[in-house]
């Protein structure tokens, strides 16, 4: 690694700590967010970039997928993103959090409970919904390309016809 990459990352890093101390209510999240936007990143370019519908494994062995595309890590991911939530509220308000769930008014604490416990939910599905059309797109491919015509094997994917005698 040459000096030149690792003072354009340090540059990167500087930029986005001085964006997010000029925010009042970001400040200190940046290696929480930043180690989760890394992490969906690699994982979102390895199910992107690598076709693992054409890896061949045991039967038994199960199926290879890339890391986003299982809704346990996608569900992980929101609990962990609704613990840091719940808990830098409790730490930094103490006992007074818990009352931003009476207002507007105070007949609506189900549906503002209703709310917090669903965000975990619809955060994990909302990943795994922007991730599972590439994968399903790298198996349709793969199939098709693997699944020859009667009359000739044609791959619409690396465009080239092979007839058959």
């Amino acid at each position: 690694m040459c000096s030149s990459d690792i003072g354009r990352r340090k540059g990167v890093v500087r930029y986005l700590a001085e964006l997010t101390e000029s925010q009042s209510l970001v400040e200190g999240w940046l290696p929480l967010v930043g180690t989760i936007f890394l992490f969906i990143l690699g994982c979102n370019w390895i199910g992107a970039l690598v076709p693992w519908s054409l890896l061949e494994l045991p039967p038994s062995s199960g199926e290879l997928s890339a890391p986003t595309n299982d809704i346990n890590l996608t569900a992980c991911l929101a609990l962990i993103t609704s613990h840091a939530t719940f808990y830098t509220g409790f730490s930094e308000f103490g006992w007074v959090y818990p009352m931003k769930y009476f207002r507007p008014v105070a007949y609506l604490v189900p549906l503002n409970l209703l709310e917090e416990f669903s965000k975990p939910l619809s955060l994990s599905f909302r990943l795994l919904g922007n991730t599972w059309p590439t994968s399903l797109l790298w198996a349709y491919s793969t199939v098709s390309c693997r699944l020859p015509s009667r009359s000739q094997s044609s791959c619409w994917v690396c465009s080239r016809v092979v007839s058959r005698p």
